[in-house]
């Protein structure tokens, strides 16, 4: 039961309203164009994903009692945004799946979990 009562929490953190993701499904080449954009609430609704996908999994992990990342004490959202960025650059392959799951892959490379 545990595991599907953070399942369902993971999917409500992760469902997010603003008009710069009306579309259903983010991935990565919709995320990439909203991080690169010149437009500053575009950036904004970039960096504000990336951080709730972190603190969807910050929550999950705290549930599960298990650690899932491992971020250093004083990174920024800037620094989360800026892994993604290069994440998609480096893996352009990697673009059209979904991009909380390429947002977990490439800051748990960064800051792999030595517990």
């Amino acid at each position: 039961m545990r595991p599907l009562l953070c399942f369902f929490l993971t999917a409500v953190l992760l469902s997010v309203t603003s008009p710069a993701f009306a579309q259903a499904y983010v991935n990565g080449n919709r995320l990439l164009e909203l991080l690169e954009s010149r437009d500053v609430a575009s950036r904004n609704a970039a960096h504000g994903y990336i951080q709730g996908v972190v603190d969807a999994i910050w929550f999950t992990a705290s549930a599960m009692s298990t650690p899932m990342l491992c971020l250093p004490d004083g990174v920024t959202p800037g620094q989360l945004a800026e892994i993604i960025q290069n994440h998609y650059r480096r893996f352009p392959e990697r673009r059209h799946y979904g991009a909380s799951g390429e947002i977990y892959g490439a800051i748990n490379e960064k800051f792999r979990c030595t517990r």
